[in-house]
């Protein structure tokens, strides 16, 4: 099916490691720390209580792990890693226009897990998936549609770990 594009996987990264470009291959560092640091100042200051994280529209998620639909991703600072807030155009509803990307940031299971990604159209039907397989701790997967190739309506993209459920997130694709 042209126009897809699976990035960030293993094989995209063990190309990537292979040809000595390792700041394609790396995944991302450093805000899962700031979360913790974060807990950790709020349960010292008495304020231990749960609370129910608040994503912005188009992301969800559990603890460090995000699943969401932007545009791109940009290496804002230059550093070779990507974090949460170098994903550009997070949100719900595209137009027929606009690149699509559906990310599983910060997969959780052990290294060597297996990752799978399957896209739904609005009828349920799957339209493209892929399987990689969790080559580090700080492992991200990408799945990139260019303009026009997703059907009009809400696609699903949805991530598995071992075969168990992980996640998911919608592209409203609107013309």
């Amino acid at each position: 099916m042209g126009g897809f594009v699976a990035a960030g996987s293993t094989m995209n990264a063990m190309n990537a490691a292979n040809r000595g470009n390792f700041k394609e291959a790396m995944g991302w560092t450093g805000v899962a720390e700031l979360g913790r640091a974060q807990a950790m100042r709020e349960a010292v200051a008495g304020r231990s209580e749960e609370r129910a994280p608040e994503f912005p529209e188009g992301m969800t998620g559990f603890g460090d792990t995000r699943f969401l639909t932007c545009n791109y991703k940009d290496d804002l600072n230059r550093d070779g890693l990507t974090s949460l807030d170098e994903f550009v155009g997070i949100k719900r509803r595209f137009s027929n226009k606009e690149k699509v990307m559906y990310v599983f940031y910060n997969a959780p299971g052990r290294k060597g897990a297996k990752i799978a990604f399957f896209l739904k159209n609005n009828h349920g039907k799957v339209i493209h998936s892929f399987e990689t397989v969790k080559n580090r701790e700080d492992f991200y997967a990408l799945f990139k549609c260019s303009p026009g190739k997703l059907p009009a309506g809400t696609n699903r993209g949805s991530w598995y770990v071992d075969g168990e459920y992980a996640g998911s997130s919608d592209a409203e694709i609107v013309e």
